[in-house]
């Protein structure tokens, strides 16, 4: 699954679901794994979570 979401430049970026290990928050910034690399989205967890539940 694909979602969309704010870098911290403010742009959007395509992240691919299948692909992440795992996400955490940081302060007002989330980070998001990849296996080799990470990305930081403005999207709490929550919002995350809410964009997976209405399948974006």
């Amino acid at each position: 699954m694909i979602i969309y979401l704010t870098n911290m430049h403010g742009q959007e970026v395509a992240v691919n679901l299948n692909k992440v290990t795992y996400m955490e928050e940081q302060g007002d910034e989330t980070e998001i794994n990849f296996s080799c690399e990470a990305i930081y989205v403005k999207e709490s967890l929550n919002e995350i979570h809410e964009k997976i539940k209405k399948g974006r």
